[in-house]
């Protein structure tokens, strides 16, 4: 549901023979506001992000010059609000010049997908088209549910019957790439889904092997080559990188009808590419982490280059960095292919960001014996470099060394200030 919040925050003029900046005189202000009308001076839009404020005032039905009371406003976000986009809507006016300015705050919903179609016969572009006239703030994402989903559908489906179609026009959250969804629309029976995949040409995987693990991602997706290459390559390519294969290609690819299904059992063919041992390995040398960096990386030049170890090595030198107050430090990972020699180099870009400090322990739920008892334990000291392992740590050991009788749970939190650059933790007893 959306709440749609409106705040009068400038008092306009009482009569018509007044400026928005002169004084409230009627006996009842809010009647006389709200027949005020003056000209619209300026107009803009706050919280936006995928969707521009030229479409949501475009939306609203405003334009700067023309004649507007408090009401017009009122107006206005109803028919922002009507889009189905946004979460949340409030508006603030007051005077510009000799008239209005308005201002419109949104707050857009969470969960917004990348949109695609399939099944059509014609190119995305006329779609597009199509509904950048029919629906409000249509645009390359879309929420899950609610009005726009509505009015993609009825407008599809109106196309669709033009061309002399009577299938129903499906539209549904579909999963894409690693772990991403897309909101697909397609006429029913149009698109195939895919009931089995199988692979040829393996290599250094077993056929049976690539089966299992992409049964469940690919059964009952929209089959597309293109789109099946896409999840091929998040799903199927790091098992082939942890083989060192780092120019894996899926495709060309088969299909026939499944005798049991109305889907399709599709055949991909396997080019797993030549092996690739590892290059130059760099991070940084010099510092107080370069040894903590050292021990994160445990492959060498010449290794067969499991991109896996890559992967792992990255998590422990940001483990090393928070372990060590760098709270919101973050390492990215450059890789170099070099085709001829058939290596791969591998630098390691570290962004430590401040360091902070451990400042004070708080305990819920002990007695005051078993307070200080627990004090007496914890190790990290008021001023040091806040290791961010430590809590948990602390209290796993708490738990196996059984210090506590009847104890069925614990927790931790902290609590960052960001100004003194310190970590206050407080563990909870139950």
């Amino acid at each position: 549901m959306v709440f749609v919040l409106i705040l009068l925050v400038v008092a306009t003029a009482a009569a018509q023979n007044t400026t928005p900046n002169q004084a409230q005189t009627a006996s009842k202000p809010a009647e006389a506001a709200a027949s005020s009308s003056f000209p619209l001076r300026d107009i803009k839009v706050e919280g936006n992000e995928n969707f521009s404020a030229e479409e949501i005032i475009a939306l609203s039905g405003l334009k700067i010059g023309q004649s507007v009371t408090p009401g017009d406003f009122e107006a206005a976000i109803g028919k922002i609000n009507a889009a189905g986009v946004f979460d949340a809507l409030e508006f603030r006016y007051g005077a510009s010049g000799d008239g209005y300015r308005v201002t419109f705050k949104v707050e857009e919903v969470d969960e917004l997908y990348p949109v695609r179609f399939a099944g059509f016969g014609v190119p995305d572009e006329q779609i597009q088209t199509l509904l950048r006239e029919k629906v409000p703030l249509f645009g390359p994402k879309v929420p899950p549910t609610g009005r726009v989903i509505k009015g993609i559908g009825d407008s599809l489906q109106a196309f669709w019957t033009g061309l002399g179609n009577d299938s129903k026009i499906i539209g549904a959250l579909a999963p894409v790439g690693e772990g991403g969804w897309e909101m697909l629309f397609q006429p029913e029976g149009e698109v195939q889904t895919i009931a089995f995949t199988k692979f040829e040409n393996t290599g250094v995987i077993p056929a049976l092997e690539l089966q299992r693990v992409f049964h469940n991602i690919g059964s009952g997706v929209p089959y597309s080559e293109e789109r099946l290459i896409e999840m091929l390559r998040f799903n199927i390519g790091p098992l082939y990188e942890e083989k060192g294969r780092l120019e894996v290609n899926f495709c060309p690819c088969t299909t026939e009808p499944d005798t049991e299904t109305k889907g399709l059992v599709v055949t991909v063919h396997v080019e797993e590419g030549a092996e690739y041992r590892f290059g130059s390995i760099n991070f940084p040398r010099e510092g107080s982490m370069a040894d903590g960096f050292a021990r994160a990386i445990r492959f060498k030049s010449g290794e067969i280059a499991d991109m896996s170890l890559v992967a792992a090595a990255r998590q422990r030198m940001e483990s090393t960095l928070k372990d060590n107050g760098f709270m919101n430090s973050s390492v990215e990972i450059d890789r170099k292919r070099d085709p001829e020699k058939k290596t791969v180099s591998v630098a390691f870009r570290v962004e430590e960001g401040d360091r902070y400090t451990f400042n004070q322990l708080k305990i819920e739920g002990l007695d005051v014996v078993g307070e200080a008892a627990l004090r007496k334990r914890w190790g990290l000291q008021v001023g040091e470099p806040f290791n961010a392992s430590y809590p948990a740590f602390f209290l796993d050991r708490i738990r196996a060394e059984g210090m506590f009788d009847n104890l069925k749970d614990t927790g931790w939190n902290i609590q960052v200030d960001e100004s003194k650059k310190a970590v206050n933790v407080t563990l909870t007893f139950r």
